[in-house]
């Protein structure tokens, strides 16, 4: 592993985070700040770390500092993560939520006007 495939599988990471989460940044770590919390503690981990080495790897001296192996273990845990992630899955339970929401609105200012309506005989 050499720095253009780490830079390839930062990237490839950047690109499903933007399809996946619609995170948009000029580097992964900027898109790591917008929206990590999207991610599960472990994936965020991993994900802050490939950040962390893809600045240091634009250093050629700071790059001897770089693990590849859990580079590469690293991008493996984020690249499986977001490929699972189905964002029309997630529209629709966004859309559920949203009705679920209003429907219990109208819900309580029914009872509520029910009740007005009870009391002022």
């Amino acid at each position: 592993m050499n720095q253009d495939h780490l830079h390839n599988q930062t990237e490839e990471i950047r690109q499903l985070l933007r399809e996946k989460h619609g995170l948009r940044g000029s580097s992964l770590q900027r898109q790591l700040e917008r929206g990590g919390r999207l991610l599960p503690r472990a994936v965020r981990s991993e994900a802050w770390y490939l950040a962390q080495i893809d600045e240091l790897s634009k250093n050629p001296k700071l790059l001897k500092m770089v693990d590849f192996e859990h580079a590469d273990r690293a991008a493996s845990v984020v690249r499986s993560h977001l490929e699972s992630i189905n964002p029309l899955d997630r529209l629709w339970g966004r859309m559920l939520s949203f009705f679920a929401t209003m429907a219990l609105a109208v819900l309580v200012l029914t009872g509520l006007f029910v009740l007005w309506h009870l009391t002022r005989g």
